[in-house]
């Protein structure tokens, strides 16, 4: 959203316009993928984990889930149904990337993080190995790494820590106008998906009577959303 305010790209753009070698690319708007509607399948037991490893960096193991992904059939006809995939947000962060000539979280640091005073998140690779990182707990004793906190896996998808105060910050500011327009703020709000599900741009927009998201990397979960006053 923050790229169509600056001119640089529409939703409505076919995901050809920057992947043009993959095969299903021109029956993909960056709109179906931001709503979950795009066909393009989740990562499931096909996906080659195995192969995305610390050695890689970011750019290394993002090459490999492409590839895999390209190398899938879509799961519907774009835009017929919702179905969730975090590999929508891979493509569309790596968009970012692409157009901003930054990385990921770059971008987000220069336009959104540092505006807001967000001083205390940033990426799993830039803080995985922080003393402050919080400790997860599970049931049963484990030596389970999360393959999330690997570089480029959950790029766009889930790969950023913070804190409760620095959330807050985030929770106001989107609502206030701080982070989008009003346009663009309209957009990630409305419900495209005439299902239960209820989603928008990257937002649930029925959770709780509120807005928001919640998601999984390994032992962790977050959950985070705001109540609206409704007329």
């Amino acid at each position: 959203m923050k790229l169509q305010e600056q001119g640089k790209l529409s939703v409505n753009d076919t995901l050809d316009k920057y992947y043009p070698e993959y095969k299903e690319a021109g029956r993909i708007t960056l709109h179906n993928m931001l709503s979950n509607r795009s066909g393009i399948p989740n990562l499931d037991e096909n996906t080659p984990l195995d192969e995305i490893t610390y050695e890689h960096n970011d750019k290394e193991n993002t090459e490999i889930l492409l590839k895999w992904v390209f190398s899938q059939p879509l799961l519907f006809e774009p835009d017929s149904e919702y179905r969730y995939s975090n590999y929508n947000f891979l493509l569309l962060g790596n968009i970012v990337e692409k157009l901003s000539g930054k990385t990921y979280i770059d971008f987000l640091r220069e336009n959104i993080l540092k505006p807001l005073g967000m001083d205390h998140t940033g990426s799993v690779d830039e803080l995985k190995d922080s003393p402050d990182w919080a400790k997860e707990f599970s049931y049963e004793p484990s030596d389970f790494i999360p393959v999330g906190i690997m570089p480029g896996l959950c790029k766009g998808a889930g790969d950023l820590i913070s804190t409760a105060a620095d959330m807050t910050k985030w929770l106001h500011a989107l609502p206030e106008g701080k982070v989008v327009n009003e346009e663009s703020y309209k957009a990630m709000t409305t419900d495209y998906t005439n299902t239960t599900d209820h989603y928008g741009y990257g937002l649930m927009t029925e959770m709780s009577s509120g807005i928001g998201h919640f998601g999984l990397t390994g032992h962790f979960t977050a959950c985070d959303y705001f109540v609206l006053m409704r007329n």
